[in-house]
């Protein structure tokens, strides 16, 4: 017979709303203006859309400004992409005095606050360049002389517009914050530092074609090059061509005047600074990426070594090394909680709310651990950061055997568990793709998860609610699988120290019934099954949420 004891539960003071962390906040919050109301998050999805035009516009003016320096033909395209990038940048600083941050990991969304941080920080710099554009876009399209040195040195000080660039950074962090493949993070670094690379070649062609061409006539290297009379293409090319060799300290034209000397002179001091180190990243990511393929590679070829060496049977070795190769693609593009070592720093209750966001959707699939999130979601917390546990398996992996002391419950979130009610299963000889099709045998077969209707069931319930179940089948691993187990013994002491009377007492009621039911169905003969009914569920559920409502309203009263 199984039995369940009802351990004494505790009083729990209640607390005043401002005796809680943040509760000052909340008195405060009461008070909001209308101002406060258009606050909006820093990672909210307005925001990251805005950010991303911004990117963008920040990209065009990267490739257009520097092209100021040749005589561009003016078309209705430039003219549109110059007054919607002016627009932006200019609602973009109303914008910023609307926007939230974040200091010592706390969002910030107070108005004063925001606006005394942007004032002191970038607004000087946002103010001065949006209306020296504004000035200078002025300037060009009102100015009737025909002096064209004077319209390209005015077209080409927007260039100056490309200060912006230094928010580049934030926006580019927005950006390695959705890769979650660690290879994918090193490509991206790697085109990250050639478009760099290419980019500071561009912004140098235009500064040295500007200079060339605003030279003594006939004393310049555009005139030594004979490219005045040639095409605006040919003419940055080249430009582009000289920079990207002088970049990499291969002198391949000849200063004409004291000014081309200067700035020749300058661009390889800058370049030995900037461009060495960039180039060393890129070698770096090429070591790291050719490493993360060269370890893989030894490892297996180091285990197929062992196994020879050890004379392991080729069916065990095929097995060992098919998961293991599905283990190292699996891994290329998830990240396991152990691989992070700053998730230690983190205080509990942070932990706890980082595992519930990892794992509390698989639980909501059960009605209590769905009732548990609704009513004191606090509870689930801690439970799935003291309680839970990740495991893997891999195909023909065993779960557990009949007759094992049932201590924690599992839920199947990827793959499939063959679970069979007899001592002892015996794989099919017929296989399909390397995998067992099939469980022979007496007894009854019954798969968990695999599919969207049933890839979240959970086994071994009963060990949650009385330390004397005992596994009533054999469960084994159909593919390969991640499951999350619960572990009985730390379940029971979070549940029962919960700061919510109505959650204790809603987990008593639903234990007890939830034995009763398994109870009178062993005393009546039926088979139990680590695979619990779904009608008792429901049952126990129901007494359970009966009394949950009979609390609630005598705490109303």
């Amino acid at each position: 017979t199984v039995s369940v004891s009802t351990p004494t539960v505790a009083r729990v003071s209640s607390k005043r709303a401002s005796d809680w962390p943040g509760g000052d906040t909340l008195a405060h919050r009461e008070h909001t203006s209308c101002l406060d109301s258009l606050i909006v998050s820093p990672h909210c999805t307005s925001r990251i859309v805005w950010d991303c035009v911004g990117m963008v516009l920040l990209l065009y003016d990267a490739i257009v400004l520097p092209l100021g320096a040749f005589e561009l033909p003016e078309s209705g395209f430039l003219i549109t992409m110059e007054f919607l990038s002016l627009c932006f940048w200019t609602l973009d600083i109303v914008g910023t005095f609307l926007v939230g941050y974040y200091e010592a990991g706390v969002e910030i969304k107070d108005p004063v606050k925001i606006a005394y941080r942007y004032l002191r920080q970038f607004f000087l710099f946002d103010v001065v360049v949006t209306g020296s554009s504004w000035v200078l876009s002025l300037l060009v399209e009102g100015s009737k002389t025909p002096n064209v040195q004077l319209l390209r040195l005015l077209r080409f000080a927007r260039v100056f517009r490309l200060l912006r660039l230094l928010k580049l950074q934030r926006l580019l962090s927005l950006v390695h914050d959705n890769v979650n493949s660690e290879y994918t993070s090193i490509v991206l670094n790697f085109i990250q530092l050639m478009v760099a690379v290419l980019m500071l070649s561009h912004f140098a062609a235009g500064f040295w074609f500007f200079i060339g061409v605003s030279g003594p006539p006939g004393q310049n290297w555009v005139a030594s090059a004979e490219l005045e009379p040639e095409s605006i293409s040919l003419q940055y090319l080249v430009s582009f061509r000289f920079m990207l060799c002088t970049f990499l300290f291969e002198a391949v034209v000849d200063p004409m005047n004291a000014l081309e000397n200067l700035y020749l002179t300058s661009l390889v001091l800058f370049g030995v600074a900037v461009v060495s180190y960039i180039l060393s990243r890129i070698t770096s990511l090429m070591v790291e990426l050719d490493a993360m393929n060269a370890d893989v590679s030894r490892d297996f070829w180091k285990l197929r070594r062992f196994c020879a060496q050890r004379n392991v049977a080729p069916e065990l070795k095929r097995r060992v090394v098919r998961y293991l190769e599905s283990v190292c693609e699996e891994r290329r593009n998830r990240v396991d909680e152990g691989d992070i070592r700053m998730l230690s720093w983190l205080t509990k209750d942070l932990a706890d709310q980082l595992r519930f966001a990892a794992h509390g959707e698989h639980f909501k699939v059960h009605p209590l651990f769905d009732n548990i999130t609704r009513r004191f979601q606090v509870t689930l917390h801690r439970i799935c950061g003291t309680a839970c546990d990740e495991m893997s398996l891999a195909i023909e992996d065993p779960l557990f055997f009949t007759g094992e002391v049932a201590s924690k419950m599992f839920m199947v979130i990827r793959g499939v568990i063959a679970y069979c009610m007899r001592n002892g299963l015996r794989k099919d000889k017929r296989k399909k793709g390397g995998r067992a099709t099939d469980w022979k045998g007496s007894g009854r077969l019954i798969r968990v998860g695999g599919s969207t209707e049933s890839a979240e069931d959970w086994l071994c319930e009963a060990a949650l609610w009385t330390s004397s179940w005992s596994h009533r089948g054999d469960a084994f691993a159909e593919q390969d699988c991640l499951i999350v187990s619960v572990d009985a013994e730390r379940f029971g002491e979070v549940l029962l120290s919960s700061p919510s009377h109505i959650i204790r007492q809603t987990g008593k009621a639903y234990a007890e019934e939830f034995v009763r039911q398994i109870n009178e169905k062993q005393a009546n003969g039926v088979a139990m099954s680590d695979i619990t009914d779904h009608l008792i569920v429901e049952n126990a559920m129901a007494i359970a949420s009966l009394h949950q409502a009979r609390l609630s309203e005598l705490n109303h009263h």
